[in-house]
């Protein structure tokens, strides 16, 4: 019987300012997880699906990707940056289950694929809603200390 090969794809996102330091720290990140397949796994990652802080259609297409049968396994840096992308991420975990595809949460150190991990994800997934809504409680709170609702500090006339 021939062992089927897995097919992993990464998912991360960074900074949307494009200087180069991120774009750096994504070379950075794509050699280490290019090095985490190979040597955990052994195959190299068949994408790097890449989204800004600030948006993006990347996270689409590796569902659309995971629906399509081309990935079993997807490799990302933690709870918090699936999360990010959409409310909570225990439905798109489920519907990825049914898809025949895991993700590696590697921060946590949680693969959906073993179903023992399902109460500590969900505990988790309370967590990070809690943390994000402070940071985003705080960060309004920080905008209406300066003046405006976009984080734009009014103009300061001393004459």
């Amino acid at each position: 019987m021939e062992d089927k090969i897995m097919h992993i794809a990464i998912y991360t996102r960074v900074k949307a300012d494009g200087c180069d330091s991120q774009v750096n720290g994504l070379d950075l990140q794509k050699a280490y997880y290019y090095d985490m397949c190979k040597n955990r796994f052994g195959v190299e990652p068949i994408g790097f699906y890449v989204d800004s802080l600030s948006g993006g259609s990347e996270f689409q297409r590796l569902m659309d990707d995971c629906r399509a049968g081309r990935i079993d396994k997807i490799i990302t840096k933690s709870i918090y940056r699936f999360k990010q992308k959409f409310g909570g991420f225990m439905p798109v975990v489920d519907e990825l289950r049914r898809l025949g595809v895991s993700v590696l949460f590697e921060l946590e150190g949680l693969d959906t694929s073993i179903s023992d991990n399902d109460k500590f994800l969900q505990m988790l997934e309370s967590f990070v809603e809690a943390e994000s809504k402070m940071y985003s409680d705080n960060a309004r709170e920080c905008r209406k200390k300066r003046g405006g609702s976009h984080g734009k500090k009014s103009p300061v006339f001393r004459y």
